[in-house]
C-alpha cells in the first residue's frame, strides 16, 4: 500500500498559477502543503511540454520521429542478440565439410 499522493492535471495547473501569483514555488507549495520541488517540476514540465504535459501514468506523447527512433533502437537490440546467439552456435557446432576428430584409445 503506497502513501504516494497523486495530483490531477487541474491541481497541478492551479499550483503553477499560484506559484506565479506568489512569485515563487516555495511560497505556493507552503500554502498548498506540498513539497516545493513538486511545484518547480510541474512548472518546468508545463513550460517545456505545453498542452501535452500532465497526461498521467508516465505515458508520454511521442512524435512520429521519436516513435521511429524507439522502434529502430529496439530492432537493433534484437538483432544484436540474434547475432550473439548465432556466434555462440557457430562455436558449438562444426562447420559443414570439417572432419570431427574422435580419439579412440
Amino acid at each position: 500500500m503506497s502513501d504516494r499522493r497523486t495530483f490531477s492535471k487541474d491541481y497541478k495547473v492551479a499550483a503553477i498559477h499560484l506559484a506565479r501569483e506568489r512569485g515563487s514555488c516555495k511560497k505556493a507549495a507552503l500554502e498548498l502543503g506540498i513539497a516545493d520541488q513538486l511545484v518547480g517540476r510541474w512548472k518546468r514540465e508545463s513550460s517545456s511540454k505545453g498542452e501535452t504535459s500532465f497526461l498521467g501514468n508516465g505515458n508520454a506523447i511521442l512524435t512520429d520521429q521519436e516513435k521511429l527512433i524507439r522502434d529502430l533502437q529496439k530492432q537493433v537490440k534484437d538483432l544484436e542478440l540474434d547475432r550473439k546467439i548465432l556466434k555462440e552456435a557457430m562455436s558449438i557446432f562444426p562447420r559443414k565439410g570439417t572432419d570431427l576428430q574422435i580419439h579412440k584409445e
